[in-house]
């Protein structure tokens, strides 16, 4: 498997993960409430966790060139919602242990 992630400092992170996964439910699988997304893209599988501080967003695909398209799923929409905020991150190709679990429950079906 391969995998990306994120962290963005924000105190609106909430409101990402809400904006974002609704958007996504009308075209793509998706799962969400104020501190968590699950979202099945075609590419591959991404997972969004926010905190008082901040957005981490985690993401599987079964082949490497598939996590592009995901990041530019992501980036995209980010920055047309964000509109006055300024976001600043760059994606990883690690994710941590505890979450890969997650991630693959989503990729064996875990999301309808």
């Amino acid at each position: 498997m391969n995998y990306s992630s994120t962290r963005i400092s924000t105190p609106q992170a909430s409101k990402y993960i809400l904006k974002l996964c609704r958007h996504f439910a009308h075209k793509v699988p998706a799962r969400f409430s104020e501190h968590e997304g699950q979202v099945r893209f075609v590419q591959g599988q991404c997972v969004l966790k926010a905190d008082a501080d901040g957005l981490n967003i985690y993401m599987q695909a079964d082949a490497p060139e598939k996590i592009p398209g995901m990041h530019f799923i992501i980036d995209d929409h980010l920055q047309r919602f964000a509109r006055t905020e300024v976001l600043a991150y760059a994606w990883e190709a690690t994710v941590p242990e505890a979450v890969k679990a997650e991630l693959c429950a989503l990729a064996d079906g875990g999301l309808a």
